[in-house]
C-alpha cells in the first residue's frame, strides 16, 4: 500500500556551500539534464544505502552470484576458481578487479543479485560502471533491475533478449521475466531488448513497440511471470555502450578512468497525509555524460522497498560483460538514519482490506544510510500487537553499521473505531546514535478498512398473555435480531478493476444482448456507487469494457471510470458479425488503471464459441487433412516421406486479410480456441469469470476449466434470471460483504419476575426458538441458571443472518411475589418506565407521558454476535461483541377485602359505639404459615355504617379480621378466611379480586339456673294427692323472666304433693352480660281448696349480674326480704338467698272453726305453733334441698 515518510534531524550546514555543491553536481552531470531531474541535493546529504566495487576477492554476504558471474580478482567465487576466466585477457586475479557476468564466449549467462531491502522513500540514486568489450558481434547487453524488495531475490527473469527482467516470448522455449520485477534497464547492444514485436514483455504491452534496436538504452516497467515488462518510453540508441579495450586492473586502474560510467536516478514518490499516491517517481538515466531519459514518469507505485540486480547473457554472438563500483545513494537528504514501514502483502495475514478484528500485517526497514556506526537502534510501533514485534537482529541493537539495516514484523489488530475511518495509518519511529547524537526517522503506513457493520436491529418486547393461560398473569418476552448486510457500501472500501468484456457478435442480437446490458447495468451501479466515488482512487472500484464480435474494441478510451452511467453507454453497441475471443482477451489483458496493488477481475462473457483470431497459428496437414499430433513445423515436415506428404499450412481458415484470421463460422483446427486459452494464460493474477449466455457456446465450459477461471466453472447466463444470479455471483466475490453472525441471546432476569417453567439447569424444550420464513430454526441449546436468574440461549456454531433474516426467542415470565409485595407497600406506584417499543404490546399502563410503567422484566439482556466481512475469498476475523436490549415492563394487579360489622342486639343500638378490627393474613399453602397484620387498625361505627374497604391486596395470602377493641359483653365471630389468588386478581369479572369478611359481635348472656325457687309448707294436715299451690314470680322494670315465661308479664310454677321437698323453681332466667341489678317479686296465688288458708306472704328477689373474679360474667341472688308475711302484715326479713321463699298455708278443721266471728290471735298462736312443730321435723330435709340449688 502507500507509505507516507516523514524524516527528521536533516543535516543542517551553509546554505551557499549547499547551493555551490548542487551546482557542482549538476556540471558534473552533464547540465540541464540531471538538474531537472529531481531536487539537487549536495552528495554529502544523500545517505548511503549500498556499495559494492567487486574490485575485491570477496563480496558482500547479500550478494548472490549467478550462472557464470565470477570475481575477476580471485578468491573462492573467482573466475580462475569457477573456470571462467575467458574474458578479456590480463585481468584476471589482479587486484582492482571486476565482476564478469560473462566472458567471451557463446551461450553463457550471469547475474548478480543484492538480496538486500533498498529503502525508496527518498529516492534511489544507483551508479555503476558497465564494461561491454567491443567485438565484432556484440552480445546481448547488461540489464540492471529492481524487483519488489519484499521477497527473496535468488535468480533473474529471462537471459537472452529479457537481459535477466523482462519475460521472453520468441523461440521454442518462452520464459517468464524477474519475479515481482519494478523497474528493468537494458544496456541493450543486441538489441532485442526492445523488441516487443517479437521477443520481449507481456501481451498486454501496447505503447512504444518496436522491433530490435541495436546499440539501445531501454527502460521496462513492472511486470511478474508473462505479464507487464512494457516500456515506460521509447527506446533510445546510444552508440557508447562498448568500450574498446579491456578494463583496467591492478595498479593501473585509476577510479573512474575507464567504463561507461551509468547514473539511474529515480525521485520518490509523492503521498498525500492518507498515503495515496499523488504524483509517481520519476527516473532519469544518464550513461556516460549523455541523458538518455530525463524525468520519465511511472505510471505506477514504487514499492516501500526494494532489491536490485545485473545480468548479462550470451548467445550465438558474443563479447565479455563486467561491472563494478555499484553505489546506491538516497536522491533526497537523510540524517543517517531511514526507516521504511509498509504493508506486508506477503504475509498469510494479508488483505485487500481489512475488517475490525482483522491482524494488520506490517514489515520495517531500519537503514543506516549515513558513513557511522549506529548504536542503541530501537523500533517504537505503539499500535503494534504485544509480542508481535520481532527484529533481525534483535532490538535494541548495539551497533548497526553503515548500509546495514535491521527487517522488522508486527502485527496490529485492526479496532472497530479504526475500521469506522476506510483506512488506517499507522506510523512507526526508529532511532540511534551517532556521535552522540540522537537520530530519529518516522514513516507510516496506510491500509483501507472496512467500514463496519451498525449493531445488528435486535428488539425485546412482551406480550401479555389470555387471561386462560395459566392464572391469566403471564406474560411472553421476546428477544428478535435482524440480521443486516452493507454490501454496496463495503464495496466501495474494496479497490477493484473490474474488465466487463462484452459479446457483441450477431447471435447476441435481442434478449441475449438485452439481459447481457441489464446484468451489467445492475453490476455497474452497485459497485460504482456514490460512496466509492468519493473515496480516494487507490481505494475506489473502477471499471473498464471492451465489446468484441470480428474484432475487440476497448471503450471509454481504454480508460477506468468511476461512473455507472458510463459503463450504461459504452456496452450499447448493436451486435454484428463473429466471436473473436483472442482479441477480447488481450484487449483485457492490457487494460490497466495504474494503481497499484489492485486486483483485477475479467469478466468474459460470450453466447458462442470463438471464430476468429489474431494470432497467426499453423499446423500439419496429411494429405489435406488436419493432423493434430504434429505441433510444429519442423516435427510435421520429419514425419514426411517419399510415398506419405505432411506440410505445415499457417492459418489454413483464413478468409481476411485484416489481421484478422478464422473463417468466421467455426473452428476447425481449434486454432482460435488455442489462441483465446493463451491469451487467458497471460492474463497474470487476474481473477477471471467465464459467463455463458447460449448453451451453444460450449467451449465456455473448456476455457473456465483449462484457464482456471473463479471456481473452474463456467457461470450459466443463458436466461435472464441465470445471468442476473452469475452477475450477483461475480459481485459477491469481487466486494467485501459483511453480515451478522449470531452466537446467544442471554436474559438475566429481575426480582420482579419468575420464570414460567423454567428450572434449573436445561431448557431447551420450554423455550422458543423461530427462524425466518423458509429457513430451518437453527440448532440451540437453552440454559438457566436460578441463582442468577439467567437464560442464555446459544445457536451452535451461531447462525448467520443475512438482511432482513430474522430470529426470534421467546419464553414466558410472570410477576414475583415480590412485585405484588412492593406494589402494593408503595401505593400501587410503579417504579420503572419502560425503554421505548418494549411494553407496546404488553397492555401495560401508561403515565401522563404516554410511556408505558411496571416493573423491568430484565437487569441485563443481551444479544453476543460478530460481523463476518469477506472480501474476494478471504473472510475476516470474527470478534464478538454484544449490544444490550431495551428493558419492557410488566404490571400486576392487586386485590382488595370489604369488611361488615354486625350487631347481634341491632347495629341501632350502638349508634354511639366504635369497634376497631385488624386485617390479618397468612402465606396461603405455606406450611407453619403464621398470621401477619395488613396495615394499620380499621375503625368500624355508625358513621361509616360499620364498613370498611381496604385495597392493595396482594395475592397468594388468605385474608382475615380480628376485633382488636375488646368489649367483653359480647362474643365475636368472623367470616371463614379467604383465599386471594393472581387467577382471582386478573380475572375479567367486575368484582374480580373483592374479598368480603363479616365480623358479629353478638352479646353474652349469662343463666340464672333455678335459683328462684319456692317451697311450700302445709299446716294442719297432710298433704293429698291433688294438692296443688301455685306461686308468681313477677319482674319488676322489664327484668327478664324464666325462658318457659318469655313475653309474659310473669310467671308462674305449682308446687304439688309429689314435688320434691314440696319446692319448685321458677327455672333458668337469662340475662344480657352487663352490671345490673334486676328485682323480682314472689307471691303465691290463692287457691281454693277449702279450710285452707293461703299464705299472704311476698319475697323480693334481687338478682345481680356481674364480673367474676377471673372476669367471667355471672347472675347471682345477691338478696331475698320478705316483705309481707303470710297474713300479709308488713315486714322486713332478710333471707338466706340460697334458701327458697317459703310459704305457709293453714288447713283448719271445720269443727274448730269457730262457727261465728274470725281466727282470734290465740287460735292462731296454737296453729303457728303447730307449724312450728312441723317445722322443726322438716329441717334436716331443708338442708338438703339448699345444696341441690346453689347458684351455678
Amino acid at each position: 500500500m502507500k507509505d507516507i515518510r516523514e524524516h527528521q534531524v536533516r543535516p543542517k550546514g551553509n546554505l551557499a556551500k549547499r547551493i555551490i555543491a548542487a551546482i557542482a553536481a549538476v556540471a558534473m552531470l552533464g547540465g540541464v539534464g540531471y538538474a531537472t531531474a529531481t531536487t539537487a541535493v549536495a552528495e554529502e546529504e544523500a545517505g548511503t544505502l549500498a556499495t559494492e566495487s567487486f574490485m575485491g576477492t570477496t563480496v558482500g554476504r547479500e550478494w548472490i552470484l549467478l550462472n557464470d558471474a565470477c570475481l575477476t580478482a580471485g578468491g573462492t567465487q573467482g573466475c580462475t576458481a569457477k573456470r571462467k576466466a575467458n574474458g578479456d585477457s590480463g585481468i584476471y586475479n589482479q587486484s582492482n578487479g571486476l565482476l564478469q557476468l560473462t566472458g567471451d564466449v557463446n551461450d553463457a549467462t550471469g547475474g548478480a543479485v543484492f538480496n538486500h531491502q533498498l529503502d525508496t522513500s527518498l529516492g534511489l540514486d544507483v551508479t555503476f560502471y558497465q564494461y561491454q568489450t567491443a567485438r565484432s558481434s556484440g552480445a546481448d547487453g547488461i540489464g540492471f533491475f529492481l524487483a519488489d524488495g519484499n521477497q527473496e531475490l535468488t535468480t533473474t527473469g529471462a537471459s537472452g533478449a529479457g537481459l535477466g527482467y523482462a519475460n521472453t516470448r520468441g523461440g521454442s522455449a518462452p520464459s517468464d521475466g524477474l519475479s515481482e520485477g519494478v523497474l528493468g534497464l537494458g544496456l541493450d547492444v543486441y538489441g532485442n531488448f526492445a523488441n516487443d514485436t517479437d521477443w520481449v514483455g507481456g501481451t498486454d504491452c501496447t505503447q512504444y513497440r518496436s522491433g530490435q534496436i541495436s546499440n539501445s538504452v531501454v527502460l521496462r516497467g513492472a511486470g511478474n511471470g508473462s505479464t507487464g515488462y512494457c516500456k515506460v518510453t521509447d527506446a533510445k540508441t546510444y552508440t557508447g555502450l562498448t568500450t574498446s579495450k579491456a578494463p583496467l586492473v591492478g595498479s593501473s586502474y585509476t577510479d573512474g578512468a575507464d567504463g561507461v560510467k551509468v547514473r539511474i536516478i529515480i525521485s520518490p514518490q509523492k503521498t498525500s497525509a492518507d498515503g495515496t499516491v499523488t504524483e509517481y517517481s520519476k527516473v532519469t538515466v544518464i550513461v556516460g555524460d549523455t541523458t538518455i531519459y530525463n524525468n520519465v514518469e511511472l505510471n505506477y507505485a514504487l514499492p516501500a522497498t526494494v532489491k536490485m540486480g545485473f545480468s548479462a547473457s550470451t548467445g550465438g554472438s558474443k563479447q565479455p560483460h563486467y561491472i563494478r563500483g555499484v553505489q546506491v545513494k538516497t536522491v533526497e537528504a537523510s540524517n543517517g538514519i531511514m526507516l521504511s514501514k509498509y504493508h506486508d502483502t506477503k504475509s498469510k495475514q494479508y488483505k485487500v482490506a481489512y475488517a475490525e478484528g482483522d491482524k494488520v500485517p506490517y514489515s520495517f526497514l531500519i537503514t543506516n544510510s549515513g558513513t557511522q556506526n549506529l548504536s542503541t537502534v530501537t523500533l517504537t510501533d505503539t499500535n503494534a500487537d504485544e509480542g508481535s514485534l520481532t527484529c533481525t537482529p534483535s532490538l535494541p541493537a548495539a551497533t548497526l553499521a553503515p548500509t546495514a539495516t535491521i527487517q522488522c514484523t508486527a502485527t496490529h489488530t485492526l479496532t472497530e473505531a479504526e475500521a469506522a475511518q476506510g483506512s488506517f495509518t499507522n506510523e512507526a519511529s526508529a532511532s540511534g546514535v551517532a556521535s552522540g547524537s540522537t537520530l530519529t526517522a518516522k514513516d507510516s503506513a496506510t491500509v483501507p478498512t472496512i467500514k463496519p457493520l451498525a449493531a445488528p436491529d435486535h428488539t425485546k418486547w412482551i406480550v401479555k398473555d389470555a387471561s386462560s393461560e395459566g392464572d391469566g398473569d403471564q406474560y411472553t418476552l421476546n428477544l428478535n435480531v435482524t440480521g443486516n448486510n452493507s454490501e454496496t457500501s463495503i464495496a466501495s472500501a474494496t479497490p477493484a478493476d473490474v474488465i466487463l468484456v462484452m459479446d457483441k457478435s450477431g447471435s447476441m442480437e435481442g434478449s441475449r444482448d438485452t439481459n447481457s446490458q441489464t446484468a451489467a447495468n445492475a453490476l455497474a451501479k452497485k459497485l460504482l456507487t456514490t460512496a466509492n466515488s468519493s473515496l480516494d482512487p487507490s481505494l475506489q472500484a473502477q471499471m473498464a469494457v471492451v465489446t468484441f464480435s470480428d474484432k475487440a474494441t476497448v471503450k471509454l478510451d481504454g480508460k477506468f471510470t468511476t461512473s455507472a452511467d458510463a459503463i450504461a453507454s459504452a456496452i450499447t453497441d448493436t451486435p454484428n458479425g463473429g466471436t473473436n475471443w483472442e482479441d477480447a482477451l488481450k484487449k483485457a489483458n492490457g487494460l490497466s488503471s495504474g494503481r497499484a496493488g489492485v486486483k483485477k477481475y475479467i469478466i468474459f462473457l460470450s453466447d458462442g464459441n470463438p471464430t476468429f483470431r489474431v494470432t497467426s497459428y499453423g499446423g500439419c496437414f496429411h494429405h489435406n487433412q488436419y493432423d493434430s499430433k504434429y505441433t510444429t513445423q519442423e516435427a510435421c515436415e520429419a514425419a514426411s516421406s517419399r510415398r506419405d506428404t505432411y506440410s505445415w499450412k499457417t492459418n489454413p481458415d483464413d478468409k481476411r486479410s485484416d489481421g484478422v484470421h478464422g473463417h468466421g463460422d467455426s473452428d476447425e483446427y481449434g486454432f482460435n480456441y488455442a489462441a483465446a486459452l493463451a491469451e487467458a494464460n497471460n492474463r497474470g493474477k487476474a481473477a477471471l469469470y467465464v459467463v455463458k449466455t447460449s448453451n451453444d457456446a460450449n467451449k465456455m465450459t473448456n476455457l473456465a476449466s483449462d484457464a482456471k477461471a473463479v471456481t473452474g466453472k463456467e457461470l450459466d447466463g443463458t436466461t435472464a434470471t441465470n445471468l442476473t444470479n452469475a452477475f450477483e455471483q461475480i459481485y459477491s466475490s469481487i466486494t467485501s460483504t459483511s453480515k451478522v453472525k449470531v452466537y446467544s441471546i442471554t436474559d438475566t432476569l429481575t426480582q420482579w419476575v419468575d420464570p414460567v417453567d423454567l428450572t434449573d439447569g436445561d431448557v431447551t424444550d420450554k423455550v422458543t426458538v423461530t427462524a425466518p420464513q423458509g429457513k430451518a430454526t437453527p440448532s440451540y441449546t437453552a440454559t438457566y441458571v436460578e441463582s442468577t436468574r439467567t437464560l442464555t440461549v446459544k445457536f451452535t456454531d451461531g447462525v448467520e443472518a443475512g438482511a432482513a433474516d430474522t430470529y426470534g426467542v421467546s419464553f414466558k415470565v410472570k410477576p414475583s411475589a415480590q412485585a405484588y409485595a412492593d406494589y402494593a407497600t408503595n401505593g400501587q406506584t410503579y417504579p420503572d418506565v419502560a425503554d421505548d417499543g418494549t411494553s407496546d404490546k404488553s397492555e401495560t399502563v401508561t403515565n401522563d407521558e404516554g410511556k408505558h410503567i411496571g416493573y423491568y422484566s430484565n437487569t441485563a439482556a443481551k444479544l453476543t454476535y460478530c460481523i463476518v466481512t469477506t472480501v474476494g475469498n478471504q473472510e475476516s476475523a470474527c470478534t464478538e461483541k454484544t449490544v444490550d436490549y431495551g428493558k419492557p415492563v410488566v404490571n400486576v394487579k392487586l386485590g382488595k377485602i370489604t369488611i361488615t360489622k354486625q350487631w347481634s342486639d341491632g347495629n341501632g343500638k350502638h349508634a354511639n359505639d366504635s369497634v376497631t378490627v385488624q386485617l390479618q393474613r397468612t402465606a396461603t399453602g405455606v406450611e407453619g404459615a403464621t398470621a401477619e397484620s395488613v396495615g394499620n387498625e380499621l375503625t368500624l361505627n355508625a358513621e361509616n355504617k360499620w364498613t370498611a374497604e381496604v385495597d392493595n391486596l396482594q395475592p397468594g395470602y388468605t385474608y382475615s379480621v380480628v376485633e382488636t377493641s375488646g368489649n367483653d359483653r359480647y362474643d365475636v365471630t368472623y367470616s371463614d378466611g379467604q383465599d386471594l389468588t393472581e387467577q382471582m386478581v386478573w380475572s375479567s369479572s367486575d368484582d374480580a379480586g373483592t374479598l368480603n369478611a363479616t365480623v358479629t359481635n353478638t352479646l353474652k348472656q349469662v343463666t340464672l339456673e333455678n335459683l328462684v325457687s319456692v317451697k311450700k309448707n302445709l299446716a294442719g294436715r297432710a298433704w293429698t294427692a291433688t294438692d296443688k299451690f301455685d306461686f308468681t314470680l313477677e319482674a319488676t322494670d322489664g327484668a327478664p323472666l324464666p325462658e318457659v315465661c318469655q313475653n309474659q308479664q310473669s310467671c308462674e310454677v305449682s308446687v304439688k304433693s309429689d314435688s320434691a321437698s314440696y319446692a319448685a323453681a321458677f327455672g333458668n332466667i337469662t340475662y344480657d352480660a352487663g352490671e345490673a341489678e334486676y328485682t323480682y317479686n314472689v307471691t303465691e296465688n290463692k287457691g281454693s281448696a277449702s279450710a285452707m288458708h293461703y299464705s299472704k306472704a311476698k319475697y323480693e328477689v334481687v338478682v345481680t349480674v356481674a364480673k367474676s373474679t377471673d372476669g367471667e360474667w355471672n347472675a347471682s341472688v345477691s338478696s331475698v326480704t320478705k316483705v309481707l308475711d303470710d297474713n300479709g302484715n308488713s315486714a322486713s326479713e332478710k333471707q338466706d338467698v340460697s334458701d327458697p321463699v317459703t310459704f305457709t298455708n293453714h288447713y283448719i278443721q271445720v269443727s274448730v272453726l269457730p262457727f261465728t266471728g274470725g281466727t282470734t290471735d290465740r287460735q292462731w298462736l296454737l296453729v303457728g305453733g303447730g307449724i312450728a312443730g312441723m317445722a322443726a321435723l322438716m329441717i334436716g330435709a331443708a338442708g338438703i334441698w339448699r345444696g341441690k340449688k346453689r347458684l351455678v
